[in-house]
């Protein structure tokens, strides 16, 4: 078992420290994380739904962050979600099980929506840092996309994913 220590310069250069960066542009501070759903301020976004992921390779917890985020933007009308690769970067979580983690996050929510008749998004777009990321999640996501279109209940209401 293994922890580790972020300091302010090292979280500076996660995504976690892309945020805090554009909210200090503003003559706001930003309050401790008292809630998940920010105002924009600088990003090119309605909101931003933050959430951290886990340190190690815990997948229950990585299926949280999606499921709770997804769960904020649908109660806050947001038709479109983008989500890096939550925990691979600095929190070193392996790739290839995050990407599965993630995807398996996605379609659960997406069925469940779908079997309350809903369609909370149009489209879910995930960001990647490197291009070995983009390789993974693709290839990740054709695995699994039969599985997640292929139920009649999800085919109707399944959004447009983007890369």
């Amino acid at each position: 078992m293994f922890s580790i220590r972020l300091t302010n310069e090292f979280a500076w250069n996660t995504v976690d420290g892309a945020i805090h960066r554009c909210w200090t542009t503003t003559t706001e501070r930003m309050p401790k994380i008292a809630r998940l759903r920010y105002r924009r301020y600088n990003l090119p976004a309605k909101y931003v739904i933050h959430t951290v992921g886990p340190q190690r390779e815990l997948p229950d917890k990585l299926k949280s962050c999606y499921v709770r985020s997804l769960t904020v933007a649908e109660e806050n009308n947001c038709r479109t979600v983008a989500f890096p690769c939550i925990s691979t970067g600095v929190y070193g979580y392996d790739k290839q099980k995050a990407a599965n983690v993630a995807m398996s996050a996605v379609r659960d929510y997406l069925v469940n929506k779908s079997a309350e008749q809903k369609n909370p998004f149009d489209k879910i777009i995930f960001c990647f840092h490197t291009r070995d990321d983009e390789v993974i999640y693709k290839l990740t996501f054709q695995r699994k996309e039969t599985s997640m279109l292929s139920a009649s209940a999800v085919a109707s209401a399944a959004p447009i994913f983007n890369f």
